[in-house]
This record gives structure tokens, C-alpha cells and sequence, in this order.
């Protein structure tokens, strides 16, 4: 799991989400906004 952050704003979203499943080796990206949070 990782961020990538600093990009430029687009349609509001500005970080990119990366998972790395380490056993397929299947990635898995998600746009989120600068500013977010985890609902409990």
C-alpha cells in the first residue's frame, strides 16, 4: 500500500492509492482527494 501525492488536481482528486497484491502481482490504483478519511 502506498500514496503518491504532489500530483496536479483533477476532477478534485490530487493522490493516487496503490495496492500491491505481492502473490498475483496484480496492482490496483484509486484516486482520492488531498484530503480524506476512514469511516469507522
Amino acid at each position: 500500500m502506498d500514496f503518491v501525492t504532489g500530483l496536479p488536481t483533477s476532477h478534485g482528486y490530487s493522490v493516487i492509492f496503490i495496492v500491491v497484491d505481492r502473490f498475483s502481482k496484480a496492482v490496483h490504483l484509486g484516486a482520492v482527494p488531498a484530503h480524506f478519511t476512514a469511516y469507522k
